[in-house]
């Protein structure tokens, strides 16, 4: 958890992080943010329920960094295709392979999901792709200016603490 400047010892913080990981199982999450115990966890054991959706957000959010540090607008798409595909295809590739290695990934404890996972690097590239084609028609040219930033914010009587990440945020460029 991260330091909240708005909160205090009479308010309760609430974080997105830690609905999503509450709703599935609130049993678990007790457990691990209240009783800080260790998840079990079997070397063999194999992707959870949603883990490929993260692993398809982490591939969005190192894209997006990579775009940031670049300075580089999001691609154009014409006939269905993105600016420089080819080249883009490996870049995704390479964002797969590190978002299935990323030490935060519970799957990144087995040898046996991460070889799974890794024969799912086309499918998880052509997914990515697929989103961007369809994300790029509209924000083609739009620029990166952020990427899992932190928001933190209460209500107007201070009762409520919100915190949170913003996954992406957008500028348009000179042409929008």
């Amino acid at each position: 958890n991260i330091h909240n400047p708005l909160s205090d010892k009479n308010t309760i913080t609430i974080s997105q992080s830690d609905m999503k990981a509450f709703f599935p199982c609130p049993r678990r999450w007790i457990f691990d943010k209240v009783l800080k115990l260790e998840p079990d966890s079997l070397s063999t054991s194999l992707i959870g329920r949603y883990d490929m959706g993260n692993i398809h957000h982490k591939v969005m959010e190192l894209y997006g960094k990579s775009l940031m540090n670049k300075n580089q607008p999001l691609p154009a798409v014409s006939d269905d295709l993105l600016e420089n595909q080819d080249e883009l295809t490996e870049t995704i590739k390479d964002f797969a392979y590190q978002a299935i290695h990323d030490p935060e990934g519970e799957y990144s404890k087995s040898p046996l999901t991460l070889k799974m996972l890794e024969s799912q690097i086309p499918a998880i590239t052509d997914n990515i792709l697929n989103f961007l084609r369809s994300f790029c028609k509209t924000f083609a040219g739009y620029n990166v200016r952020g990427v899992e930033k932190w928001y933190n914010s209460c209500n107007a009587d201070r009762r409520w603490n919100y915190n949170g990440k913003i996954d992406c945020i957008l500028t348009a460029g000179s042409n929008h």
